[in-house]
């Protein structure tokens, strides 16, 4: 799964909003989009608890999300 999508950062009013961006050449599945909003929100919670106080992952791609 090494290097199948990247977070992309977007500082918005009052929080912090990431987006998926794929490879130039491939789509990303269902399943990496799982992996990485997981793994993500599993890390937040894990490190930086105290640093928030909730986290949203969408079921499927949001605007801004560049999967395919």
């Amino acid at each position: 799964m090494e290097e199948s999508a990247w977070l992309h950062p977007q500082i918005k009013q009052g929080w912090l909003l990431f987006t998926l961006i794929k490879p130039t050449d491939k789509n990303i599945s269902s399943e990496v989009y799982a992996i990485y909003h997981g793994r993500f929100v599993e890390m937040m919670l894990a490190h930086f608890d105290s640093h928030f106080t909730s986290a949203l992952a969408s079921a499927l791609p949001a605007d801004g999300d560049r999967i395919s």
